[in-house]
């Protein structure tokens, strides 16, 4: 029964509804048990993404660290609704909760050949590093792939070893 109520409450973000209605789909999704978390983006859409990330807000964290995937997913294009608040909510985490997921993402962006989402990526690593004060530890790695890249490699590995200086 709950994940039933779950489901239509993530149709209720629609932003073609009342605000009203997105407002209390918001207030209810954010208070759900986290065995559902998985839901609010499996379930929902483009015109429910923003109300979506303002859950995950909601949620705060460190609680929200199971959405890190569907955040880093958002930075596929920053135009998206809901990408600049992904981007806000990414650089409000620590680098020993974010580093690893950020590593597997880069390294998918660069072989799926999605110089949109590494675009996205790259922002994110920048406005991370202005928010903690602190260069992000693999942006040079990051940039330093970037200037080699070979859109037509499809099989790219990269070390994200950070080396001392």
């Amino acid at each position: 029964m709950e994940e039933k109520r779950i489901k239509e409450e993530i149709l209720n973000l629609d932003w073609n509804n009342e605000e009203e209605v997105q407002k209390r789909a918001i207030e209810f999704l954010s208070k759900i048990d986290p065995k559902y978390y998985h839901l609010i983006f499996s379930e929902g859409y483009k015109q429910t993404w923003e109300n979506s990330m303002e859950i995950v807000r909601r949620i705060g964290y460190p609680q929200n660290i199971p959405f890190i995937p569907d955040l880093l997913q958002m930075m596929q294009d920053i135009n998206w609704p809901g990408a600049r608040m992904a981007v806000d909510i990414l650089c409000a985490m620590d680098l020993d909760v974010l580093q690893p997921q950020l590593e597997r993402t880069i390294t998918t962006a660069f072989n799926d050949n999605d110089d949109m989402w590494l675009m996205g990526l790259d922002i994110l690593v920048e406005e991370w590093a202005e928010v903690h004060g602190t260069r992000f530890p693999l942006a040079d790695i990051f940039y330093e792939q970037l200037k080699t890249w070979d859109p037509g490699d499809s099989d790219v590995n990269i070390d994200f070893t950070v080396k001392p200086v």
